[in-house]
């Protein structure tokens, strides 16, 4: 079946053909300035003109993606800040519960037992961590 919605992929499409003929054309504007601009019809200075034009133009998508490419540093840069915040968040929440654990409650049950309730308290401490 086929749809009569464009999706993003063909847009994609679309622009990216579009953006090749504007290319061609671009080149082959730069090829008739660069034989018009020129006194002299000789091949050397033509293709240093050119070269200059194509030099001044590929600048200007080096700019272009510098540019995008700092929108996107700074979007990760913010991304990355959030989960950091986050992170501490969870830490301090984490601190917080190991703050109000009371090592005195888990000392007092010590004392209430007695002697062979302690011993085998400390043995089963003493196996689990030798396992």
């Amino acid at each position: 079946m086929r749809s009569d919605k464009f999706e993003k992929k063909d847009y994609e499409w679309i622009i990216k053909i579009l953006f090749g003929i504007i290319a061609l054309l671009v080149v082959i504007i730069i090829a008739i300035l660069a034989i018009k601009l020129s006194k002299d019809t000789n091949l050397v200075n033509v293709i240093s003109i050119g070269a200059g034009l194509v030099s001044i133009a590929l600048a200007f998508v080096a700019i272009e993606i510098a540019l995008k490419q700092d929108k996107n540093a700074t979007l990760t840069n913010i991304q990355t800040q959030d989960i950091l915040n986050s992170i501490n968040a969870k830490i301090s929440s984490v601190e917080n519960k190991v703050d109000n654990f009371k090592v005195t409650n888990t000392s007092n049950k010590v004392r209430a037992m007695n002697n062979s309730e302690v011993k085998d308290f400390v043995g089963k401490i003493i196996n689990k961590t030798t396992k």
